[in-house]
């Protein structure tokens, strides 16, 4: 069951009042290059125990504030970006989530009600068999030996997915029934070309916007350092099961504020390599 939040996340310019926190509060300062402009903010960390899936939630205010600048600046550069709710042009797209959105998933899962819960559960059985009836993936690491980039590498596993024709376990009706909780991968997709050039059979005439850094790999990363474990990351159909496979590291707990501070230091190091790579 999800908890009170264990942190937040202000935004420079945010009219909250900071003296609610208590004071023995950890203050984190987030301070980011994203395109030309500098995202300032505070994260308020209480001082508790916590685990992975309590980043979760600023992470994914953090992302969608990414996001927002990602819509700004590519509206300032002359290209449109149809992405919205409502469509579910890549809603049937291979996601990648994180060991700690996994936790965090699952934890919102057992929170609504039990009719719901099962419905939820069964379409993530019934997509997860779709893709296990598919048989296996192309290999990326054969083919990024024999010459190719990992980029295009990531392409040939993304469209052999989209070929399976697998609806996302939260689609119902053509509507993400978990808009305000979707995967943070979802909220990095963005794309200046039309809605049908997201269709799987106009899927390369789309021009997809890459964010200035992943907020996906940097928990990745949080989680692979703090577990002293490598770069992971799971097919959302198959998160259910996984977490069930892995619910003892889902039970370890951080101090709070080391676990935010570590979270905070690797999204400033993935923003400083963008930039040289830029």
């Amino acid at each position: 069951m999800t908890c009170e939040p264990v942190a937040s996340l202000i935004l420079e310019g945010d009219n909250l009042e900071t003296n609610q926190f208590p004071e023995e509060t950890a203050i984190i300062d987030l301070n980011l290059k994203v395109y030309d402009e500098t995202l300032k903010g505070q994260i308020f960390v209480t001082d508790r125990p916590a685990g992975l899936a309590d980043v979760v939630p600023v992470a994914r205010s953090l992302s969608d504030e990414i996001a927002r600048r990602t819509i700004e600046y590519a509206n300032r550069t002359g290209r449109n970006i149809p992405c919205e709710k409502g469509c579910a042009a890549c809603c049937r797209y291979l996601v990648p989530v994180s060991a700690p959105e996994v936790f965090r998933i699952w934890d919102e899962i057992q929170a609504i009600k039990p009719e719901e819960q099962r419905d939820v559960l069964s379409a993530f059985v019934n997509a997860a068999q779709r893709i296990l009836d598919a048989g296996r993936p192309p290999t990326p690491q054969g083919r990024v030996a024999s010459g190719e980039k990992p980029q295009d590498a990531t392409d040939t596993i993304n469209r052999w997915y989209a070929g399976i024709d697998v609806d996302c376990p939260f689609l119902k009706h053509e509507a993400c029934t978990i808009y305000p909780l979707r995967p943070i991968a979802c909220r990095e997709h963005m794309v200046s070309s039309s809605v049908e050039h997201c269709l799987p059979a106009n899927s390369d005439q789309a021009k997809p916007i890459e964010p200035p850094f992943s907020i996906v790999e940097a928990l990745g990363r949080l989680a692979g350092e703090a577990e002293d474990l490598s770069l992971e990351s799971v097919m959302l159909p198959f998160a259910p099961s996984w977490r069930q496979i892995n619910h003892e590291r889902a039970r370890r707990k951080w101090p709070a504020p080391a676990l935010f501070e570590c979270f905070i230091a690797t999204v400033h190091d993935l923003s400083a390599r963008h930039r040289l790579a830029a």
